[in-house]
C-alpha cells in the first residue's frame, strides 16, 4: 500500500490537494445514481476526515481508478471537498 500513496499526484485534477479530505453530501439521493459496487465501496471510505490519498490506500485499487472513480462521485455531486457548501436539499 506505500506504493499506492506515492503515486497519489500532489494535486489531483478535478479534486484537489491530495490531503483534502471530502465529505458525502447529506442531500444527495443515492437511489438516483446508479453506482456499482466499486463505486459504492469507494463512496463508504468517504467520511470527511480521510484524505484523497487514504481513501486510495484503503480502497486497495489501481490509484488512477480510484482517482476516476473520486472525480465521478465528486461531479455528480455525491461528494463535497473542503469549503464547499452543502447544498440544501430539495
Amino acid at each position: 500500500m506505500g506504493e499506492a500513496a506515492a503515486s497519489v499526484p500532489a494535486l489531483i485534477p478535478g479534486l484537489g490537494i491530495k490531503t483534502d479530505r471530502p465529505r458525502l453530501n447529506q442531500g444527495a439521493d443515492l437511489t438516483v445514481h446508479r453506482l456499482t459496487p466499486t463505486d459504492g465501496f469507494v463512496l463508504s471510505r468517504v467520511d470527511g476526515y480521510s484524505s484523497y490519498e487514504e481513501i486510495c490506500q484503503m480502497s486497495g485499487m489501481n490509484v488512477q481508478d480510484a482517482l476516476e472513480i473520486l472525480r465521478r462521485l465528486k461531479r455528480e455531486g455525491l461528494i463535497l471537498g473542503p469549503g464547499e457548501a452543502q447544498p440544501p436539499v430539495s
